[in-house]
């Protein structure tokens, strides 16, 4: 992913790429680290859609709306 990522800024210049948004998967944590390391003008940012999903998948967990998820899944949809 470094490769890639790096050979897009050096073929569009450095001097344009101000910021790369990416989703937080694991594999992309290296090439970012290696990528900020080399090309030290560059911001990262996470996807906001990605931090959303983690988000809500977190309160997803919270026992109050996990019954509520749970109890909603035993509503009849048909009457």
């Amino acid at each position: 992913m470094f490769e890639l990522l790096d050979s897009v800024v050096e073929e569009i210049g450095e001097e344009n790429v101000v910021q790369i948004v990416t989703d937080g998967a694991s594999n992309l944590a290296a090439a970012r680290k290696s990528l900020i390391e080399k090309r030290t003008k560059l911001f990262w940012s996470p996807c906001a859609a990605y931090c959303l999903d983690i988000i809500l998948e977190d309160i997803g967990e919270l026992p109050i709306v996990h019954n509520v998820i749970g109890n909603e899944k035993k509503i009849p949809t048909h009457l």
